[in-house]
């Protein structure tokens, strides 16, 4: 199974923390949601509110949406 984060077209998948990726989706006409940790390294990516994020498996989209929230975590007393 292969997993494929992209922003804007550009594959950020080694960018973001495995483990953290959430997918929510809906039978109805709720709206689906994403979410994922940035790993932190020397050239963190910037995600930006309005940026458009889209999902694949296998090839295959199965999410598309813009960021409307992010949020800042603190571990270990170090923002992330």
């Amino acid at each position: 199974m292969s997993i494929v984060l992209k922003r804007f077209s550009e594959d950020i998948s080694s960018s973001v923390q495995g483990p953290s990726l959430q997918l929510k989706s809906a039978l109805t006409n709720e709206t689906g949601a994403l979410q994922f940790r940035i790993l932190e390294t020397p050239t963190k990516e910037d995600v930006t509110l309005g940026a458009v994020i889209d999902l694949y498996e296998d090839g295959n989209h199965i999410f598309g949406g813009t960021i409307t929230e992010k949020q800042a975590v603190i571990n270990g007393g170090i923002l992330v």
